[in-house]
């Protein structure tokens, strides 16, 4: 036996000591306490060991995660069996929407909306712009409304009859976007006389999706606080504000 040899048993001898001294045994003793789960044989963690690992608090690792499973993977495939324009039951995200305004009675509704990702492409006839080269751009164009915003208009635009609330983004994936579109029915007596949602009601909210009054297209056209002036003293700001001039 040379002195490598000799060295490498004295090391492997002293880890064994070591895992002795702390509780860890060998695999047979480990199935032993398996089956009998007795206290004393429980493995013992330095203080300095237990603090570290009480003051992580580290998630479990998981190696191998299906991405068949994923809830969000498999709505997506769900919602591209839909048409464009679909109505569902109830809110995809319950919480989001009663924060946007909708509330679980009659006359509230719901669609799924979808619009594809992307830049907007120009709808000239074969591509013919009749511009100067810096204005000839067909493909590569960046569209100023938001996908929401398209999104309203377009539900807007199908659904006539009903006035547009809200929306709020559910999903998407490597070619579409999905949104879900509360829009409210202003002929139903339910809407009519809560006075807290009735306001929709008045001829003046007709199509407002298309002229920029919800939250996706207030900051498209002026900005989220256009009217809020700077000095307090402002008519505009204190009607903003207050509500009174």
């Amino acid at each position: 036996m040379n002195a490598v040899d000799s060295r490498a048993r004295a090391g492997s001898s002293s880890h064994k000591r070591l895992r002795l001294e702390r509780g860890f045994s060998s695999a047979r003793d480990s199935n032993d306490n398996r089956s009998c789960h007795r206290p004393d044989k429980q493995p013992i963690l330095l203080e300095s060991e237990s603090l570290l690992l009480h003051h992580l608090r580290l998630p479990p690792i998981v190696l191998h995660q299906s991405s068949s499973t994923d809830p969000q993977r498999v709505r997506c495939w769900e919602y591209r069996q839909h048409p464009a324009i679909v109505r569902v039951n109830h809110p995809t995200r319950s919480d989001k929407a009663r924060c946007l305004g909708y509330k679980a009675k009659q006359g509230f509704v719901v669609y799924h909306v979808r619009v594809r990702r992307g830049g907007r492409k120009r709808l000239v006839p074969k591509g013919i712009v009749y511009g100067k080269p810096t204005n000839q751009g067909v493909t590569q164009l960046i569209f100023q409304c938001s996908k929401r915003s398209v999104v309203e208009e377009r539900a807007g635009r199908k659904l006539g009859g009903l006035r547009v609330v809200n929306s709020y983004w559910i999903n998407e994936d490597s070619t579409y976007k999905y949104f879900e579109v509360i829009l409210v029915d202003v002929a139903h007596n339910a809407i009519r006389n809560d006075l807290r949602v009735n306001w929709i009601c008045n001829p003046v909210h007709k199509h407002r999706e298309l002229r920029g009054l919800t939250s996706a297209g207030q900051n498209i056209v002026n900005g989220s606080k256009y009217g809020l002036k700077i000095p307090e003293t402002s008519r505009a700001y204190q009607i903003g504000v207050t509500g009174r001039a």
